[in-house]
């Protein structure tokens, strides 16, 4: 459904001085919330009353939501890993088939894909590091020990994945020698 210009001068003026939400303005209208975001930022919609409620939904949309548990923060440090992991199934699956053509001698990779395989890489390197100094600091906060039976299993499939990955890396240096 596509709004006239009264409908939007409208929305406009319930975003500003109503204090709606994009998202409340959108259903409100039948539209999509993308709709109604698109437009407000070029017009340049801004919200004129700041009260609690309008305060509190753009915290809401600004700040990510961060587990709020110890269990909460392990279990996304396990999705992490697990993200790397695939990433790295993904590099391994394009560089043995990378490998079969260089056996043959036909390279048909060209240099920017293997600067882009090297920039993903050290991406990847650095995401551990990264998600090793989280795991770090939880194990700090909770003296090192898991809460639960849970979080113990949590905790030793995070370092499974860590291991795994650590001997992937080790096996790509060694390729590349």
């Amino acid at each position: 459904m596509r709004l006239v210009e009264e409908q939007w001068a409208e929305a406009r003026r319930l975003h500003e001085t109503g204090g709606l939400s994009i998202a409340e303005i959108a259903a409100r209208f039948g539209v999509q919330p993308q709709t109604v975001h698109k437009r407000a930022r070029a017009e340049g919609w801004a919200p004129k009353a700041a009260g609690p409620r309008a305060t509190a939904a753009r915290k809401k949309v600004t700040r990510p939501r961060r587990p709020r548990t110890l269990v909460g923060r392990r279990e996304l440090i396990q999705r992490l890993y697990a993200a790397m992991d695939t990433k790295l199934k993904l590099m391994e699956h394009r560089m043995k088939a990378q490998m079969k053509n260089v056996g043959k001698g036909e390279d048909k990779t060209s240099a920017a894909d293997h600067e882009r395989e090297t920039r993903a890489l050290g991406a990847i390197i650095k995401h551990i590091a990264q998600v090793k100094e989280m795991q770090a600091d939880l194990d700090r906060v909770a003296g090192g020990q898991p809460a639960t039976a849970a979080d113990a299993e949590l905790f030793a499939e995070a370092e499974r994945f860590r291991r795994e990955i650590a001997e992937r890396l080790a096996r790509f240096v060694e390729a590349a020698r």
